[in-house]
């Protein structure tokens, strides 16, 4: 089983990403590029989102043996508050005298339909769940969205054996891309969404 999840793994991250100074190049926002580009893993072609891949399974040693365990498994486990990642993005964020607020999965679910996806999905043996985790926003003094930080889920399926690998997209969206999200983002979801200012 080990073999299996390195052997997936492996294949995952054989889409190389952009190199740093092609990403800070081109992003709307060098600052926080240049500050989080260390945690890109993944082959986003996109400057203004800054993707790391996480493959869950592997961190837990095992596939699981249904979807409801496998999100069950990670609810359990998991604390994107406590990862480095978001921590450090939270540090970036407050270094450049911006707000960040925390708010409830059903925030992230927003955010992450409304944004490009940074993974693929094969019809039939994948599925997203973009539920599982708090969103993260950076506002700037006018009340402006600089940055999000959101979470997003793959589960597949391993063609007609009943494991399924779950990998999680820790996705940081900021320029242009991150402006657009006001004006699809109703008051009413950041409101009623809203757990506190970090």
């Amino acid at each position: 089983m080990i073999l299996l999840i390195l052997g997936v793994s492996l294949l995952s991250g054989c889409m190389e990403p952009p190199k740093p100074e092609e990403l800070i190049a081109k992003t709307n926002d060098k600052y926080m590029m240049k500050t989080m580009v260390k945690y890109i893993k993944w082959g986003s072609r996109n400057p203004n989102m800054i993707i790391r891949e996480v493959y869950i399974s592997q961190l837990q040693g095992h596939t699981n043996f249904s979807i409801s365990s496998a999100l069950n498994e990670y609810r359990s486990k998991f604390d994107i508050m406590s990862e480095d990642m978001t921590k450090d993005y939270i540090k970036v964020a407050k270094s450049r005298g911006n707000i960040v607020k925390l708010y409830k999965n059903s925030v992230n679910e927003v955010i992450s339909k409304a944004t490009p996806r940074g993974f693929s999905l094969e019809k039939g043996y994948d599925k997203a769940y973009y539920n599982l985790d708090p969103a993260i926003i950076e506002y700037n003094k006018k009340n402006e969205i600089v940055s999000v930080l959101v979470q997003k889920h793959k589960i597949s399926r391993l063609g007609n054996m009943k494991n399924y690998l779950h990998y999680r997209y820790s996705e940081i969206i900021s320029g242009n891309l991150a402006k657009k999200l006001e004006y699809v983002i109703g008051n009413d979801v950041l409101s009623n969404g809203f757990i506190r200012e970090l």
